[in-house]
């Protein structure tokens, strides 16, 4: 009869407890391996934090790309996705925290973020960084010159002797003055064709 008792109660006392949800378990990379295997490492500060809008949903957070070591060249913020869940291997990110972002996805514009990755806060990634090294400041993409046409004076007089594009020679002072003289002797006698009328 005790026993009995006994086993009711080991019983009753065991379904009592409440299920405990299954935490994310997982082995974290190496360094290189894990910056290896993903799409983006970066070091950002946390800007914006969106909620999931179901439950149970990814959360969205916004981060200012402070360095980068792979994937980014340009991008100076950037949106990442992660479980809002950690239990679900989401991670946590706290606003205006800097972090040591190890970034998967198909592209940049659809990044995501999980426990079981290296990301953690820069504040504790010195391991990480003596293996990665300094980094890059992501650049702006250059700017196309515009080319701009420069128009000519309106109205410029033309130059000297009447022809603004004549190449004129270098002359001796001797040999411009007999050009001078000739060209002034050839001016008084020019001859003058003069046509007669026929007597009638």
């Amino acid at each position: 009869m005790l026993r009995s008792m006994v086993i009711s109660a080991l019983l009753v006392a065991f379904w009592a407890v409440p299920p405990r949800a299954h935490a994310c378990k997982c082995r974290p990379l190496p360094v290189a391996e894990a910056a290896s295997s993903a799409r983006a490492v970066f070091e950002g500060r946390v800007v914006a934090i969106e909620a999931p809008k179901e439950e149970n949903g990814d959360a969205r957070v916004q981060l200012a790309v402070v360095r980068a070591w792979k994937g980014l060249h340009t991008e100076e913020t950037l949106w990442i996705e992660t479980r809002s869940e950690p239990a679900a291997c989401g991670y946590v990110f706290v606003a205006d925290e800097s972090y040591l972002v190890y970034a998967e996805g198909e592209s940049n514009d659809a990044l995501r973020v999980h426990s079981c990755s290296r990301t953690q806060p820069v504040a504790e990634a010195s391991e990480d960084l003596q293996v990665l090294g300094m980094g890059s400041v992501p650049n702006s993409p250059p700017k196309t010159p515009e080319l701009t046409a420069t128009a000519a004076p309106a109205n410029e007089p033309p130059g000297r002797g009447g022809c603004a594009s004549c190449s004129v020679g270098a002359a001796t002072p001797g040999a411009q003055g007999r050009e001078l003289g000739l060209a002034a002797a050839g001016a008084r006698f020019a001859p003058v064709n003069v046509s007669r009328r026929g007597s009638r």
